[in-house]
């Protein structure tokens, strides 16, 4: 069984996040895994792990000071994976606690309290080094409109001005241009097409184009053009609000216009993506709804930013959901954890892209669904 506070909002929850950068180690932290505490619900972990591509296999690290699932975590630019927010097992409600895992020594540190509690928020490093956090859910169920950033030269968080709209389950984008795209999730009034952009130096959120279909938790992806990729997600389907969707559409910076683009093969939420070294973005797995009755996926299919349409490539070993994967430094991708089915998985697998398939790769030390990973710097 899911937390009650998120199941409310969403049918699956996706708190994933999606590689960036190149990397020949994966940090993986936190998540739940398949243990069954007292209120029927699965305790967010502590533990943590890495991923080496050499070896191809996981091995321990540091163990968080509190378990976190539906948390954020942002690689700074001193090396450190800033941790924050997350349901902590506590009164069934997110902290507002944050920690530094620090990867010479392999342990955390706590680091200065957010304002408030927050899970399924966002945390997107700026050009000057400071993370900002938008949004999320605070212990009574509210959708929160509230910001901060965190300062790594004081380790403590400021309030910064608010969003246009509270948000849930929404996507933040750093752009070319130094702004931050905030797109989407949902609040008190349901899902959310509208969009907004902040601006460092003003510290301030401005209304922008709205999306050409509301929905929560999608997946965003930076394009090499400075376009900005939004996909599928938890959308308003037949009366069905939350249900899967397989529409696309990319954010124009320079018309502040969305445009639907190519849909996908299929319907997805609880899915991931992740970039690859040609531009184009893999996406995998996830939930599709037809008409009532729930479809777990193994499949797999990638964006081509040229022609701005989805194909399909190979799939993964296993139908996994709530799952997470991240770009390798030789161009290929590690899949972890996740759903599948009703029981969370250890294994991973790693997507080839020179043969365009999927083969089992080292387990993790255990199973794990809605974890966080961070490419290693």
């Amino acid at each position: 069984m899911r937390r009650a506070y998120l199941l409310s909002f969403s049918l699956t929850i996706f708190f994933l996040v999606a590689a960036a950068a190149w990397s020949q180690s994966v940090f993986v932290v936190g998540g739940i895994n398949n243990r069954i505490d007292s209120d029927s619900v699965h305790p967010s972990l502590r533990s943590s792990e890495l991923y080496n591509e050499s070896t191809q296999t996981f091995t321990a690290s540091g163990q968080m000071h509190v378990g976190r699932t539906g948390n954020a975590a942002t690689v700074l630019q001193n090396g450190e994976i800033l941790v924050t927010g997350g349901d902590s097992n506590v009164a069934d409600a997110p902290t507002s606690s944050a920690e530094l895992y620090n990867p010479s020594t392999g342990t955390f540190q706590i680091t200065g309290n957010m304002s408030a509690g927050r899970v399924a928020h966002t945390s997107t490093l700026l050009p000057n080094g400071q993370v900002l956090i938008a949004g999320g859910q605070n212990k009574h169920f509210a959708n929160l409109d509230t910001a901060e950033l965190y300062d790594p030269t004081t380790g403590t968080f400021t309030a910064t001005g608010n969003m246009t709209t509270a948000r849930c389950g929404q996507t933040a984008t750093l752009l070319n241009n130094g702004l931050v795209l905030v797109a989407g999730g949902q609040n008190n009034s349901g899902l959310l097409a509208s969009a907004e952009l902040y601006d460092p130096s003003t510290g301030t959120f401005t209304a922008t184009g709205s999306m050409t279909t509301a929905r929560e938790f999608p997946i965003a992806n930076l394009l090499a053009n400075g376009t900005v990729l939004i996909a599928g997600g938890g959308g308003n389907v037949g009366g069905c609000s939350g249900c899967s969707l397989a529409s696309a559409e990319v954010y124009d910076p320079t018309t502040a216009t969305f445009t639907a683009v190519g849909s996908m093969s299929y319907s997805r939420r609880g899915f991931v993506s992740a970039p690859l070294s040609s531009g184009d973005i893999l996406v995998t797995g996830g939930i599709e709804d037809n008409n009532g009755q729930e479809e777990f996926l193994s499949s797999a299919e990638i964006f081509d930013q040229g022609s701005l349409t989805f194909s399909l490539t190979g799939s993964m070993i296993s139908v996994r959901f709530d799952h997470a994967a991240n770009l390798l430094e030789n161009g290929n991708v590690l899949v972890t954890g996740g759903f599948t089915d009703s029981t969370i998985t250890e294994t991973a697998e790693v997507y080839d892209t020179s043969s365009g398939t999927f083969a089992l790769t080292g387990n993790m030390l255990g199973a794990r669904a809605e974890q966080t990973t961070n490419n290693m710097p």
